[in-house]
């Protein structure tokens, strides 16, 4: 009633001093209540609609990422994909330095290479890239050149393996950049009401500005995941694990015993930080209890030798 009644309303309610205990059976306040419900009404379900039109944008969305995330997860073949991918990045970084539109003797080779050697092991040389004579040409040989390096790879690890390490990398590659897109989706919605004190319709801004950050997650997932399978590595558990599990000999033991004892903790490989041992640093002469004897009996020292000290 304060905000959809009438001052007329609110004047005569304040002259008659109606009391808070009787009921207001006047037509008037009756018309006026019932106004004031169905703008509130009316009011809510615009409110809604707005919340329905906002998530209709992020259910399209969450609909093309999920039915990737399935074929993923279904185990389907992606190796045309990520040779797709791979085809896109390419001719993507060499149209950037080699543009149609320039010639040939003002190309960026320098920057072409610094530019597709953080993508794939390049090995094509300048001179063949001088050779080309158009962008077109450039680009078939550096296309060429990194399929021919996919294929090496494939060769390497044998195909059953590529084909694990591409679903792997690209469901880990999808699911951070998701989660990382939902936080600023979150965001743009937050602050689009203010695109109207610039007359523009906020449900029109934020769906142009959702596909665009749509287009711009799926060129960053195509992208990383390009220049990460060509470096992935792949390591077979069982040989990690009998890695691990190899006897240590003695004199290794005991170093490590040393390192332990200087450093407060297992000094970790090539690790120069905090709280790690080095060569340079002194080692006491004192040998801990709990350490293995020095004698190489393979016994804890208070339990060897040390029982005697």
């Amino acid at each position: 009633m304060r905000m959809f009644a009438s001052d007329r309303v609110a004047s005569i309610m304040q002259r008659l001093k109606w009391p808070d205990d009787e009921p207001i059976e006047a037509k008037m306040v009756s018309k006026a209540v019932e106004n004031a419900q169905k703008q509130i009404e009316e009011l809510n379900y615009e409110r809604r609609k707005n919340v329905l039109k906002y998530d209709e944008v992020m259910n399209g969305q969450r609909e093309a990422i999920y039915g990737e995330r399935h074929k993923i997860l279904e185990g389907q073949d992606l190796r045309e994909e990520a040779v797709g991918f791979v085809e896109d990045l390419v001719a993507e970084v060499v149209e950037s330095q080699c543009p149609p539109d320039v010639f040939p003797e003002e190309w960026d080779l320098d920057g072409l290479f610094t530019g597709l050697l953080e993508i794939y092991p390049v090995q094509v040389t300048h001179e063949q890239a001088q050779d080309a004579a158009s962008t077109e040409e450039i680009e078939d040989v550096f296309v060429e050149d990194a399929l021919a390096r996919y294929e090496d790879k494939e060769r390497a690890v044998t195909p059953e393996v590529m084909r694990e390490l591409e679903r792997v990398v690209l469901l880990n590659i999808t699911d951070t950049k998701w989660r990382e897109h939902l936080y600023e989706m979150d965001y743009l919605q937050e602050g689009i009401h203010l695109r109207a004190l610039a007359q523009q319709d906020p449900i029109t801004a934020y769906r142009r500005e959702a596909y665009d950050m749509f287009q711009a997650l799926t060129a960053s997932i195509q992208a990383d995941f390009v220049r990460y399978i060509y470096r992935v590595e792949f390591v077979r558990q069982d040989e990690e694990q009998a890695r691990q599990r190899a006897p240590q000999p003695t004199g290794v033991q005991d170093n490590r015993a040393e390192v332990e004892r200087v450093g407060g903790q297992r000094a970790a490989s090539g690790g120069g930080g905090p709280g790690t041992a080095n060569a340079n640093q002194a080692v006491s002469e004192k040998v801990p209890r709990n350490a293995p004897c020095p004698c190489g009996s393979g016994r804890k020292y208070k339990k060897c030798h040390g029982a005697s000290v």
